[in-house]
């Protein structure tokens, strides 16, 4: 296909193809020696493979260098588009916003004057990870060097038609980012009420206007049952759901738990076998990572069991499930810090069971709990917003290129 399923009026004719080394120069990225501390500072923006990938333009770095460290890297101009090239996180791309550098990890595309770098960036957003699924797939270490990297192909329309089609994806970029930053906002604000309702800065009175008594130190063994998950054989596939089994059963992995608060569903269900050997757990119990991913927290919606990954908490009468989760995404770090203090990283039963924190009466932690779920369900509804407008922009991406 030589032209695209969706294009502007006033074009016509046949995209050409172009290689990336035609297209512009290629620079691979380097680093100034760690071991001469001067090379390094607040001063210039220098990239590497965890700067890319969150928005279009770059215009700030997790390291900086010195002027003396600056002048020792490739610099590559404004406008310049960034791709890693190496590892897990090959593939992820961004436009400098200012002049910079970047680490060997990337190679930077400088256009010349015949091509918009705006178009150029959106061409490589849609077809480069195909092409880089296609060459990966037989590599140990996945990595495209510069040679690789130039010999790439894109297919091009004039240069008017380029400029069309990265204003107007641009509009869009913008909207994603905007609302991006919306999402963002909200989670802040929640961050910063949790800390101030955590640290009793702000407190809740009951119906009557009246002061809820002092919060108590718990053990989370006192707060609920707690139940560390299991795994049925693997080698037996009868304890596995498939299309043939009546009945399945949700059985959470750390990977079922994401940024939503519930869960209703887990990407590997067991059958009637595999559920009659887990251990069960109720419906609105609390599920905390305890192993490697630790922190991440969720409430399981409906009856199922998880993993020996997670320690799952089944409130008793005088605490509240939702209090319990926010506590535990509260009190993250400390669950991270005592687990960094083992050999493993790993948060048992009985440890878990140990940890103690403040908590209120459950009245309090009722309302405490409906506050926080009203900015959760915000959360939630702007981040959907923000997924239909990738899943329109990535729907644009398919359409307008060829």
């Amino acid at each position: 296909m030589k032209t695209p399923k969706l294009r502007f009026i006033e074009f016509s004719g046949d995209w050409e193809s172009k290689r990336l080394g035609d297209i512009g120069k290629i620079i691979t990225g380097n680093t100034p020696s760690t071991k001469d501390k001067s090379n390094y500072g607040n001063e210039y923006l220098w990239a590497s493979p965890v700067d890319l990938g969150k928005s279009k333009v770059i215009n700030t770095t997790k390291n900086k260098l010195s002027l003396t460290g600056f002048n020792k890297t490739r610099k590559i101009p404004k406008g310049s588009i960034l791709i890693t090239c190496i590892g897990s996180t090959i593939g992820k791309i961004g436009m400098a916003n200012e002049e910079m550098s970047t680490n060997q990890q990337i190679n930077t595309l400088v256009c010349n004057k015949n091509f918009n770098n705006e178009f150029i960036y959106y061409a490589l957003e849609f077809s480069f990870p195909r092409y880089m699924l296609l060459y990966i797939t037989s590599q140990a270490i996945p990595i495209i060097n510069k040679n690789q990297f130039q010999e790439f192909i894109i297919k091009v329309p004039s240069l008017k038609e380029q400029e069309k089609i990265a204003s107007f994806l641009s509009l869009v970029d913008e909207k994603i980012n905007l609302q991006d930053k919306k999402v963002e906002n909200l989670k802040n604000y929640k961050k910063g009420i949790m800390q101030k309702i955590f640290n009793r800065e702000l407190r809740f009175k009951d119906d009557n206007g009246n002061d809820y008594p002092n919060w108590e130190e718990k053990k989370l063994g006192e707060v609920g049952k707690i139940i560390t998950g299991n795994t049925p054989s693997k080698e037996k596939k009868e304890y596995y759901y498939t299309y043939d089994d009546k009945d399945k059963f949700v059985w959470v992995t750390p990977t079922d738990i994401k940024e939503t608060k519930n869960i209703y569903n887990s990407i590997t269900n067991l059958s009637k076998k595999g559920y009659d050997i887990s251990r069960k757990l109720p419906k609105n119990t609390v599920l905390v990572t305890c192993i490697a991913s630790i922190g991440k927290n969720a409430i399981l919606k409906v009856e199922g069991s998880c993993n020996q990954q997670i320690n799952a908490i089944i409130t008793n009468d005088n605490n509240y499930y939702e209090f319990i989760y926010y506590l535990m995404e509260q009190k993250s770090n400390i669950l991270k810090n005592y687990a960094g203090t083992t050999a493993t990283q790993i948060l048992n039963k009985s440890d878990f069971s140990k940890l103690s924190f403040e908590v209120p009466c459950l009245d309090e932690q009722i309302k405490i709990s409906s506050f926080l779920s009203l900015i959760d369900e915000k959360i939630e509804k702007e981040a959907k917003k923000l997924d239909l407008l990738n899943d329109y922009k990535k729907g644009l991406l398919q359409q307008m290129f060829v």
